[in-house]
């Protein structure tokens, strides 16, 4: 049914299928397809991170000082909303000594029972907003414990929001071992978990196309080839197009990119990926009028 062909061919009648070439400009021509490394980390150098004396006097204090008029401090009487609070400032603030202080609070200066039960989506969320300010080693903590003390609160969702953390660390090996660990293709009693399934293709979809804008064509086509592994499981528990909301157009258009500079990658394993993905009308009818070339 299908042949072969260029990506940018593919792109090209991809985007007057799909609406893109009717009073917009090509999708080749848009500001996705001049991105570079746009997404690489920057984080402020703070003077005020903690040394490994400040961290001690701390806990011995036990009031967790913060450069924060919302919340000044976390202590044993701190709330959730407070936690999300400091960790949202801090993040926003690009603090350093703030992350790292709520880091030492939620890993050593709480109990499993903080929280409510929510201290395992506290964890997750500290992990996300630590990887943004190249925190890994302090993220990697709050991973660990997530997984060991809470099992039962990890959801996809948090989960994929973890991965291009790591991502935008340039954690790559370290990625795919967390995408197998936590959004990994699991049967429960014959049964997949849909949500799983739609994360690891988006976050598999998001390392194929963050390697192809950075010009990184082996670690992009390795999760074209697990995106291509991973179609027939997505088939197997009925999963529709619309659910999935796979990024294709955006892959094509820094694969295209990627071409440029890097004309020897196989590119090919892309479209083979998307071949093995249900699709929508528009890509279905892309895909005959390439058969008929």
């Amino acid at each position: 049914m299908f042949s072969k062909t260029s990506l940018i061919s593919f792109s090209l009648l991809l985007s007057q299928a799909s609406g893109f070439g009717a009073g917009g400009s090509s999708p080749l021509h848009r500001s996705t397809a001049s991105r570079s490394s746009s997404s690489r980390l920057y984080y402020l150098n703070d003077p005020s991170a903690l040394t490994a004396q400040d961290l001690t006097n701390i806990k011995k204090r036990g009031r967790y000082e913060l450069h924060s008029n919302n919340v000044s401090c976390l202590t044993a009487s701190s709330t959730t909303d407070d936690v999300v609070k400091a960790i949202k400032r801090a993040s926003n603030t690009k603090s350093v000594h703030d992350i790292q202080t709520i880091g030492a609070f939620l890993i050593e200066g709480t109990d499993e029972s903080f929280g409510y039960g929510f201290k395992g989506d506290l964890l997750a969320r500290f992990a996300v907003a630590a990887l943004r300010l190249n925190e890994y080693e302090l993220a990697q903590r709050a991973i660990e414990m997530r997984r060991a003390d809470f099992p039962a609160t990890i959801v996809p969702f948090e989960s994929a929001a973890i991965l291009r953390g790591l991502l935008r660390c340039h954690r790559i090996e370290e990625a795919f071992d967390f995408l197998d660990d936590e959004l990994s293709v699991e049967e429960i009693h014959g049964i997949y978990n849909a949500d799983r399934l739609q994360h690891r293709a988006q976050a598999l979809a998001s390392i194929a196309s963050r390697h192809f804008f950075e010009a990184e064509p082996q670690v992009a086509v390795r999760a074209c080839a697990m995106l291509q592994a991973l179609g027939p499981v997505v088939a197997d528990a009925s999963l529709s197009a619309e659910f999935l909301d796979m990024p294709w157009h955006r892959l094509l258009v820094a694969a295209d990119q990627c071409k440029v500079s890097k004309p020897d990658g196989d590119y090919d394993q892309l479209v083979e990926a998307i071949r093995s993905f249900p699709l929508d009308d528009d890509f279905v009818a892309v895909f005959e009028r390439l058969a008929e070339k």
